[in-house]
């Protein structure tokens, strides 16, 4: 950390930048700067801290150059997100996903599972869901449809894909209009995840990913 200044990466879409600004400001303040810098208002800004959501009002002095604002120009907008806010456990969410297409399909017709369904690590329906084969289209037709959304560590559902080697979710997605590439905080794309975990003994899916 730089006397009085603290550096913050930025990530917009498939682009990282950086910023420098002074330790005492508060997140409102630094939000505000974001918006003039890069034109996307505050309500969709998030701060993370080593995965950690930051909340307003937080002093910007306790933290350390380690942090991340993730800006969601990318989604649709109704005037606010409520991504701060888990709706599900971590357990529940993994359940869901090996549900049967029959069984999947009632909790999402009665509103039970939505696009804003995550749990407390920031993972939406779609970062687990993209292990089961068998309900892929199931759930896109269903509406379903944020597969570009972020965990609290900057992770798609195309990361989870190409860390545990499913090979057909990164086809699945990378067919129905994913972004790539994203990157995480640690500045990796699904692709970089790919080549890192196919050594421990995961599906190399590398191939499926630059093909297309």
């Amino acid at each position: 950390k730089r006397k009085g200044q603290l550096r913050i990466k930025v990530r917009k879409r498939v682009e990282i930048y950086e910023m420098v600004v002074p330790v005492e400001c508060e997140l409102a303040d630094l939000k505000r700067r974001i918006q003039e810098v890069f034109m996307v208002e505050p309500a969709r800004q998030q701060l993370f801290f080593h995965g950690k959501l930051l909340r307003e009002g937080h002093p910007l002095s306790g933290i350390g150059d380690d942090c991340v604002i993730q800006l969601y120009d990318h989604l649709p907008f109704n005037g606010t997100f409520d991504f701060d806010k888990p709706t599900v456990s971590s357990d529940v969410i993994d359940k869901w996903a090996s549900l049967s297409p029959k069984e999947l399909r009632i909790l999402i017709q009665d509103g039970t599972i939505t696009e804003k369904t995550r749990d407390g690590h920031g993972r939406y329906f779609w970062h687990q869901a993209i292990n089961s084969e068998r309900n892929y289209q199931m759930i896109w037709d269903e509406n379903i449809q944020n597969i570009d959304v972020f965990d609290n560590n900057g992770d798609t559902p195309m990361h989870n894909a190409a860390a545990w080697g499913w090979y057909e979710g990164c086809r699945f997605l990378l067919n129905h209009g994913a972004t790539f590439p994203l990157y995480n905080d640690r500045g990796e794309s699904a692709l970089d995840v790919g080549f890192k975990n196919k050594w421990r003994g995961e599906n190399d899916v590398t191939g499926v990913i630059l093909k297309t």
